[in-house]
């Protein structure tokens, strides 16, 4: 669990790319478009944003006559799970058959205490372990919030049998973009065959080596925006076989260079890295200069 913010007066525009771990993700006071898993929402004033693990975000906001508040706090899986489990009740007597997932909501009036409680409680705690169960509590009051306003979080947050094979095996890619993926590798892990598994993603026009490809770029363009990790490490760690290779098949896709890539997007967006080369990529971890 960890929570971050960014208050800014100006606008971020983010390419997409992939996030690894679930996440909500309060924006007040912007306009523009978000856009998670294909699905395009516009921004109102005050909007809570539900992004499931294995997600890919794109992003293009901008700060209205006040600044831009963006909150988000990152959530364990097994933590998740255990606080999906202590309100089911809510969500089996509050969401209405959906078969869609819900990516976001007008804030609640209760999620937006939650959010200011948490911006000014969390600093003057002064033990880590504190901090862990102080944000536990009040992730358990926004879930049970959001389950009151009849939003399926199961269906949302958990694996949708029903979306494209694309998603679904860009899922298992995006866990470990290193491996040296093979279809029937993947058809193994999804209980089918290759043929079955070509047959699918030939429906929805794509090819699995073009699939594989940009997942690994997502997972780059991630790196080279959240983390400062050379070139050649954000390679590796993006599962290409070579920097040479990476730099080529980059400019090709972009026109541009990772490192010009990298310049020219924490300049658009003010982005704050740390000095620290091993950071980890955080989603939307941005900040005025």
């Amino acid at each position: 669990m960890k929570y971050d913010q960014l208050i800014s007066e100006q606008h971020i525009t983010l390419k997409e790319f992939y996030i690894d771990e679930s996440l909500l993700v309060r924006v007040q006071n912007g306009r523009g478009v978000v856009s998670i898993n294909g699905d395009e929402i516009e921004i109102g004033e005050d909007v809570l944003f539900i992004v499931p693990n294995y997600s890919y975000v794109s992003c293009n906001i901008s700060a209205t006559s006040q600044p831009l508040l963006i909150q988000k706090v990152m959530v364990d899986e097994e933590v998740l799970s255990e606080l999906l489990r202590s309100i089911q009740y809510i969500a089996k007597n509050s969401a209405q058959n959906q078969r869609e997932r819900i990516y976001a909501l007008n804030t609640p009036e209760s999620v937006r205490q939650q959010f200011q409680l948490i911006q000014q409680v969390l600093p003057h705690l002064p033990q880590q372990s504190l901090e862990s169960v102080f944000l536990n509590q009040s992730l358990y009051f926004i879930l049970k919030a959001i389950a009151e306003q009849g939003i399926d979080l199961y269906n949302t947050l958990r694996y949708n049998y029903d979306e494209p094979k694309e998603r679904t095996i860009a899922r298992i890619i995006m866990q470990e973009p290193q491996n040296k993926w093979t279809m029937s590798e993947v058809a193994n892990r999804l209980f089918t065959t290759p043929s079955t598994l070509r047959r699918h993603l030939s429906k929805e026009g794509i090819s699995f080596s073009q699939l594989v490809l940009d997942v690994r770029m997502g997972v780059a363009l991630n790196y080279l925006t959240f983390s400062n990790y050379s070139v050649l490490q954000v390679s590796h760690r993006s599962g290409f076989g070579s920097s040479a290779y990476f730099c080529d098949v980059f400019k090709r896709k972009y026109g541009i260079t990772p490192m010009q890539f990298r310049t020219k997007s924490r300049s658009e967006n003010s982005l704050l890295i740390g000095q620290d080369s091993e950071q980890a990529p955080e989603a939307f971890t941005v900040s005025e200069s």
